[in-house]
């Protein structure tokens, strides 16, 4: 079942909710929340547990979503956050938070955006390790090897 609403009785559907499995609970909803014609966000319950785990954002209005919350381990808390810095639909900056406790754990850049993690690649390297993603220690904010590190 897929709903449209009107939400300020303009004559122009906002907000569309979808209940794709019947069950009773919309899986799917998506917003246009500047009104111009195009859905600027949307929020999905990917395993049918009535919890929102996956959103996108259209946040400056240039129809390409360039900010992204997932749940991955599906406890109510958004523990993924990637942004599309340059603006083309391809995340090349993702922060993870794998102990829910709202300070970032792992930081992940793919500046050459071929979904490859750049540590990973081997450039750059951190104290001479290549191939390690950047681990953040919560409580010293120091990375791999004992290198200090700065989370943007």
């Amino acid at each position: 079942m897929t709903e449209y609403m009107d939400n300020d009785a303009d004559g122009y559907y906002e907000t569309l909710v979808a209940d794709t499995d019947a069950d009773g609970y919309y899986e799917t909803v998506v917003a246009d929340m500047n009104a111009d014609g195009t859905y600027d966000v949307a929020a999905v319950d990917t395993n049918g547990d009535q919890m929102v785990d996956r959103v996108a954002a259209d946040l400056d209005g240039d129809d390409v979503a360039e900010s992204f919350f997932a749940d991955r381990d599906v406890d109510g808390l958004f523990d993924a956050a990637g942004v599309d810095t340059d603006g083309n639909g391809v995340v090349d900056y993702t922060v993870l938070d794998d102990d829910a406790d709202g300070i970032a754990d792992m930081e992940i850049i793919d500046a050459d955006e071929n979904g490859v993690d750049d540590a990973a690649e081997g450039t750059p390297s951190y104290d001479d390790v290549p191939g390690v993603i950047l681990e953040i220690a919560d409580e010293t904010g120091q990375g791999i090897a004992g290198t200090p590190v700065q989370v943007a």
